[in-house]
């Protein structure tokens, strides 16, 4: 999942920060003074059996090195059960554009054209998690025709670990669903079966 936050205050920053950081998330942080893009990638494909959070927190590295995020490693950040959480004090809207494109969920504190579309794809997205089958193939199925599924999933993945945190009652469902997703998201990867394929039949489980 990737998240990028715009503004000059860092109150604003903080609080998006906080809504995808909780007690049980492990945070690794990074800076453009000892960090690149690419270096990211190491953090993209977490224990296929872990239901912890790795959020891994970049802090202000975009502006400098906006060039490296390719078409190729955003959409590797944006699928991954991994939050990655870009926090910038400022980003060209052009490059705001580009990452909502790909599929970032973007927070940007002075409005920018077409502003809400971020947060209405993380809406969209957190829709599919529903233990009604027909509702959550429905907003799959929505939700594709829409955005590709490598920009669906890392929500999707917040999503379960957000509910499974918040009502303990559920959480071996949840955990059961989680851990299936990664399951088909990695045979995806091996096999070369189509990743909105291997998802679809997780929901209808």
């Amino acid at each position: 999942m990737l998240v990028v936050v715009v503004s000059d205050t860092k109150e604003f920053r903080r609080k998006h920060m906080e809504t995808f950081a909780t007690g049980e998330t492990e945070v690794v942080v990074l800076d453009d003074s000892m960090s690149s893009i690419a270096d990211l990638e190491q953090y993209v494909y977490p224990s296929l059996f872990s239901t912890s959070a790795t959020f891994v927190h970049v802090q202000f590295m975009l502006e400098q090195t906006f060039v490296d995020m390719t078409p190729v490693m955003a959409k590797k950040l944006i699928a991954s059960p991994t939050i990655f959480f870009f926090e910038e004090f400022a980003l060209p809207a052009s490059s705001v554009t580009v990452l909502k494109k790909y599929g970032a969920v973007t927070h940007v504190e002075t409005p920018v054209k077409g502003g809400k579309k971020g947060n209405d794809m993380f809406a969209l997205a957190s829709s599919i998690i529903t233990p009604n089958k027909k509702d959550a193939w429905m907003n799959y199925q929505k939700a594709l025709s829409l955005q590709p599924v490598e920009a669906l999933l890392g929500i999707m993945y917040w999503k379960v670990r957000d509910i499974m945190l918040k009502n303990p009652r559920t959480k071996e469902q949840y955990k059961e669903l989680y851990t299936n997703l990664l399951k088909a998201h990695a045979k995806a990867w091996q096999t070369g079966t189509p990743l909105e394929l291997m998802i679809e039949k997780v929901l209808l489980q």
